[in-house]
């Protein structure tokens, strides 16, 4: 976790390592213990697996500067974006830099992950589940995941039009 210099003067709470402690380590709540607007999303993509994404809501009274969707790699998870102070404890994570400047972020999460181990007509524990590859993740999961977030965007956009 970062240090608490790193949360000066950027608006966010600094986590107080007390509170956060109950909350066992658990990114998300680490999300909330900071102050942090999230939502969680179950997305299906072609192939029947359903991941699951994580959205950071811009911060307020900041401009928003769109969207912005990071997916991990094949040996960790869409939390290694809030990994932070590992090399500088005074760095913020990427996840919460984003933050403060105004992004709309989307956490992608892959099938197979902690989060992510379901399907709409195979089990996890069978071999058929684990038949698949990055490629798939890439043109299946990771394009269910736009998709999603276009729809998210579309329709809050929609819902701010007055006529």
């Amino acid at each position: 976790m970062p240090s608490c210099t790193a949360f000066a003067n950027t608006g966010l709470d600094t986590p107080d390592p007390t509170i956060c402690a109950e909350y066992g380590g658990e990114v998300m709540a680490f999300f909330s213990c900071l102050g942090l607007n999230w939502s969680s999303y179950e997305i299906t993509g072609s192939c029947g697996y359903q991941t699951r994404m994580v959205r950071i809501l811009p911060k307020p009274n900041v401009a928003d500067k769109g969207p912005i969707f990071l997916m991990h790699g094949a040996t960790v998870d869409g939390f290694i974006f809030a990994a932070g102070g590992m090399e500088d404890p005074n760095v913020l994570p990427l996840l919460l830099q984003l933050h403060l400047a105004g992004y709309d972020i989307y956490l992608g999460f892959s099938r197979g992950g902690f989060l992510n181990k379901k399907h709409t007509a195979l089990n996890p524990d069978s071999s058929d589940y684990w038949k698949f590859t990055a490629e798939n993740v890439g043109k299946e999961d990771i394009t269910a995941a736009i998709s999603e977030i276009v729809d998210i965007r579309h329709t809050e956009s929609r819902a701010c039009i007055k006529t």
